[in-house]
């Protein structure tokens, strides 16, 4: 992973009515051993309306209308962030909300509970092959494979890999992945203090 070694902080301003805010950490890369547990953690922190961050930060608290985890990867390093659209007044409240479910999967605070790890792999099942009967989706599938993978899997051999991951797989990669010190924000909106957000990382 990159060398930081403290969270770092990028201000856009902008004249809206929203403030959009990403919150990012290094990822893994396209071969990584742990890429579908690092998947399936995206998806159940924030992939899908049964996500924790969609439940809490927009169901349960109304501080955002659009948030959402995403996984990048590329030869040799990745992405793992997570999106937020917010009313200006609420950014900073939203992100201390983020980085307490996302630190909380980690540290055990907020652990896995009954389907959920079984609700994840179904959904990034289910979304995989419905994407698959588009014959674009299938040339990128089989294509990425061939330009950046050391062997070629068919959808019923990366479905059996999703099926492998366990509990404790996640735990393992979150704990990995979300270090404090490795914690990049950007936002883009009318906020010019970044002393205010400095206080929120570290």
């Amino acid at each position: 992973m990159p060398d930081q070694t403290k969270p770092r902080i990028h201000l856009e301003s902008k004249k809206s009515e929203q403030a959009h805010f990403i919150l990012g950490f290094p990822g893994y890369h396209r071969t990584h051993k742990d890429r579908y547990a690092e998947t399936l953690l995206a998806t159940i922190l924030g992939r899908g309306m049964s996500s924790r961050l969609f439940i809490e930060v927009r169901e349960k608290l109304g501080l955002a209308y659009t948030i959402g985890t995403s996984v990048s990867r590329y030869v040799d390093t990745g992405v793992f962030a997570t999106y937020a659209g917010v009313d200006v007044k609420k950014v900073e409240e939203t992100i201390k909300v983020v980085l307490d479910q996302t630190y909380g999967l980690g540290d055990g605070r907020f652990p896995i509970e009954g389907t959920e790890l079984t609700k994840g792999k179904e959904y990034l099942k289910g979304r995989m092959a419905l994407a698959l009967e588009d014959t674009l989706e299938v040339n990128d599938f089989y294509g990425k494979q061939v330009l950046f993978m050391p062997e070629i899997k068919n959808p019923e051999d990366i479905f059996d890999e999703i099926d492998k991951v366990t509990e404790g797989d996640i735990i393992r990669v979150a704990k990995d992945i979300f270090k404090p010190e490795k914690l990049n924000l950007a936002v883009i909106g009318p906020c010019k203090d970044e002393g205010k957000f400095d206080k929120l990382l570290y």
